[in-house]
């Protein structure tokens, strides 16, 4: 999954497989613990977001989720990685993804101020249900004097700026 010409295989395979195959596909990767590795992976993150693609089993979704748990900070915060959270949060639905609204509250100053991780929130914001994107928003204002002078890796937290009049609006 991690090869630059391998992972366009095994993509066009994640089409083209058996629901069992898949399944199979994702058993191996996550029982041995290598999911969030080969997501970090410039080439293996892409194998990574068409396997959650196809998912079409609560068996499928429910592997992933466990799977990923464990690493989602550092999937967030990974040039590579975040892309494969933001197709969780764009496949798996707002209920399968609470493990991510889990880790951006739990982290939440740590995540808003890095360059991949403020994107994510955003998409969380986008994804949210009602309730998730209440608490999301009321653990991001907590914050906000702290997310408005803090800045880490170059990267000012104002970057929230416009985001501000649509966090609010949902919310309200």
């Amino acid at each position: 999954m991690m090869d630059p010409f391998g992972n366009y295989l095994v993509q066009k395979l994640l089409d083209r497989c058996s629901e069992e195959q898949r399944l199979d596909v994702l058993k191996r990767v996550c029982e041995k613990g290598q999911i969030i590795e080969v997501a970090l992976n410039t080439h293996g993150t892409r194998a990574v977001q068409k396997l959650i693609e196809t998912f079409t089993s609560r068996e499928q979704r429910a592997l992933v989720i466990s799977a990923l748990g464990p690493g989602v900070v550092s999937l967030i915060k990974d040039l590579n990685g975040n892309h494969v959270v933001q197709r969780c949060l764009q496949r798996l639905g707002p209920d399968d993804s609470q493990f991510v609204y889990d880790a951006a509250e739990g982290h939440c100053v740590e995540i808003a101020t890095h360059r991949h991780g403020c994107c994510v929130l955003q998409r969380c914001i986008d994804f949210a249900t009602p309730k998730q994107k209440t608490d999301l928003v009321q653990e991001i204002a907590r914050h906000a004097l702290q997310l408005s002078q803090v800045s880490r890796q170059g990267i000012k937290a104002s970057c929230w700026s416009p985001w501000w009049g649509q966090l609010w609006k949902g919310v309200s």
